[in-house]
This record gives C-alpha cells, sequence and structure tokens, in this order.
C-alpha cells in the first residue's frame, strides 16, 4: 500500500532528510520528494515556567526532565536507573511528564529501587508542557539506536530546543544528534547506559558542561530556522508549486 500510493503521489513531504535520502535510495525519484521539518509555536519560543517549581516543590532542585509519551520505542528505563545512580545527591530530582504503555512498568521500577528523587505527573494539558520544559535544568530524549531511530528527529526536540535548556540525547548518532551539533553542540549517550546519562547531568549540574551557553544556542537557532509559521509557509510554497 505504502509503494502503491509513492508511485501515485504528485509530491510526497518527508519530516526528515534522512528519510527523504531513504526514499530516493528506495527508488523514489527526487524531483517528486519534498522535506518539510516540524517548527514549533510562540509558546514554546517565548515560553516561561509560571510557578511550575512551587506548584510540585521543586524549589532547589536541579531538574532533570523527561517529556512526552512513555511508550515502547524509548528506552526510558535508562532514565529510571540513572536517578538511582544518582539517589545519593537530593537536590537532583527527575520528572516523567505524560503518560502511555510504560508507565506502570516505570513507576514499579521506581519503586522497586526505593526512589524518591523520581516523579511521574501523569498527562498534562499540552499548553503546559512549556512551562515544564522551562522549569527543568536538564531534557532528555532517548531513541533505541537501530536504523529508522537514526533518521528521526522528534519533533519534541524541536521543543526541547526551543526552551533554551541543555538536552541529553539517548541515541549518539543519527539526525537527532546531527541537528544539535549543528546548533551547537551535542550532548549524547549510549539510550542504554545510565552511568553515562548520570555522568552527564553531574557535569551539567557542576559547570563542568556549560548548559546555559548550549540552551542559549538551541533557543536562537529554533528561533531563526524553526518556527512554526516558517516551515508553514514552507508548505504553502510547495502546495502552490503543484
Amino acid at each position: 500500500m505504502m509503494r502503491f500510493l509513492y508511485r501515485r503521489a504528485d509530491r510526497i513531504v518527508t519530516v526528515t532528510s534522512g528519510i527523504n535520502d531513504y526514499l530516493r535510495e528506495s527508488g523514489i525519484p527526487a524531483a517528486r520528494l519534498v522535506t518539510v521539518k516540524s517548527g514549533v509555536g510562540d509558546d514554546f519560543i517565548h515560553g516561561h515556567s509560571n510557578g511550575i517549581r512551587v506548584k510540585f516543590g521543586w524549589e532547589g532542585k536541579f531538574l532533570v526532565i523527561y517529556s512526552g509519551t512513555l511508550g515502547w520505542v524509548r528506552p526510558l528505563e535508562t532514565i529510571v536507573e540513572s536517578a538511582k545512580l544518582l539517589a545519593e545527591s537530593p537536590d537532583i530530582h527527575f520528572v516523567f511528564v505524560g503518560d502511555g504503555q510504560k508507565r506502570a512498568e516505570l513507576e514499579t521500577l521506581a519503586e522497586r529501587h526505593g526512589l524518591s528523587n523520581v516523579t511521574f505527573t501523569g498527562l498534562q494539558p499540552l499548553e503546559h508542557i512549556p512551562y515544564f520544559l522551562r522549569a527543568g535544568d536538564v531534557l532528555v530524549e532517548c531513541l533505541k539506536e537501530v536504523n529508522v531511530a537514526r533518521m528521526a528527529v522528534p519533533s519534541k526536540m524541536f521543543e526541547y530546543m526551543a526552551s533554551g535548556k541543555p538536552i541529553a540525547l539517548g541515541c549518539p548518532e543519527g539526525e537527532a544528534s546531527a541537528l544539535l551539533r549543528t546548533a551547537g553542540g551535542a550532548l549524547t549517550y549510549p539510550s542504554n547506559d545510565a552511568r553515562s546519562l548520570a555522568d552527564l547531568i553531574l557535569k551539567l549540574r557542576s559547570g563542568a558542561i556549560d548548559g546555559d551557553q548550549l540552551g542559549r544556542g538551541y533557543h536562537e537557532f529554533i528561533r531563526r530556522n524553526h518556527s512554526r509559521q516558517i516551515w508553514g509557509e514552507k508548505y504553502l510554497e510547495m502546495i502552490d508549486r503543484l
């Protein structure tokens, strides 16, 4: 069905350059392929934390935040295991914002380890997500290290970057890490290596890695290149040329 539709389409819109390359290698003519990447709105680019730390009692904490679906496609257990390694640092607190098939399993894992430094907020209104991201000190994203993940740039990466915070990415090779390098630098760790993630967090907390500088670079890159308006206009230009 996929190939049937591809053969008959006037244009095929891909959301990453890697997917564009894959389709060309699969025999789709380059002239029929257009890449239109994700963008973010002003609520993420110009957002603020809106008292999230006070609301949840996180004042004075160094917050490590994952936001998104707690699903099977991500090795989220690594984040919980990293929280276990850092349990003796009471100022470091891990937050999972979202819900999904893996939530109960992750909560059970945290309870089994007796972790008081992990919070699961559950599903939150979309309009509140910029508040959580702005409240964080480190934002974590992770992908299974398989070929399809190397072509992917999750839409949340643009939201994370727009928040102006450093990002720890569990997928060292691929388009997502290349995006961060282009924007000023990539902090990556093997997606199943809790110790490597913990080390990154400690270096950011101590200032051995300048997270503020990274965050400013990400924010400026997104503001200039990935607002929703920019990519919406590119999509309209493509349609007008049909």
